[in-house]
């Protein structure tokens, strides 16, 4: 049988509170086995196409090896198999079939992510401070940045020789908003300790605040920063 979860009764499941920042609307789940193997499907229903990409992003890097996962409009669709690592494809694609979802548009930030260095499938889109929470090199500001305005986040990581490094560009929808947030941010800077703020970098483009972590080389970082552009969207009624 399917089980069917409200957005109310995620909310206390495991990452509940990222859920809800991503306008989980309702999950459904349920079991398949071809006799050899079983595999649970699990469907979360998003309430824009942009909500159900924001949590793919968030969830793609931690997937344990036995679990895969696709969007499909603004379902995000998660299959794990019991005893193997690995989920049939036609399973995969039946699903994909039956998820029949008009597309919408995926948020523009991240596509303003410099390609130059950038490491392959890093980049998330995030828009609340419990996602932020559980970003690496991150984590503390998550009382730092405001999002009462609709703020955006994309993150993602950079070579920089023998390691990497991490950069998020966070984006306020006025330059009001945005220069408050600046101003949190220097504040914040600020009090950092000093090998602490050697290894990060903050600059503000326009309406974007941008700031890395983890840096080993200033002059790469400094250069994949130079490749950021802002640019202004218009917004009315409250939509984008």
């Amino acid at each position: 049988s399917t089980r069917v979860l409200s957005a109310n009764e995620c909310a206390v499941l495991p990452d509940g509170d990222v859920y809800q920042e991503f306008l989980l609307e309702g999950l459904a789940s349920r079991h398949y086995t071809d006799g050899n193997d079983t595999y649970a499907v699990e469907v979360f229903q998003m309430q824009f196409h942009s909500s159900a990409y924001g949590l793919f992003t968030f969830n793609r890097n931690k997937l344990a090896e036995n679990r895969s996962e696709f969007i499909s409009g603004r379902y995000l669709a998660s299959l794990s198999s019991e005893k193997t690592n690995s989920v049939p494809q036609d399973l995969i694609q039946a699903l994909k079939d039956h998820l029949v979802s008009s597309e919408g548009e995926l948020p523009p930030l991240p596509s303003h992510l410099p390609q130059e260095n950038k490491c392959a499938n890093s980049e998330i889109y995030l828009v609340g401070p419990a996602a932020l929470a559980r970003l690496d090199g991150f984590s503390d500001l998550q009382h730092v940045v405001n999002f009462s305005g609709r703020t955006e986040i994309a993150f993602a990581k950079y070579r920089n020789g023998n390691s990497d490094f991490g950069l998020i560009i966070v984006e306020y929808h006025t330059p009001q908003l945005a220069s408050d947030g600046y101003a949190q941010f220097q504040n914040y800077f600020g009090s950092l300790p000093e090998q602490v703020k050697s290894q990060r970098l903050l600059k503000r483009i326009g309406n974007y605040i941008v700031l890395t972590t983890y840096v080993q080389d200033l002059a790469t970082a400094e250069n994949v920063i130079s490749q950021i552009k802002y640019n202004p969207g218009v917004y009315w009624e409250g939509k984008k």
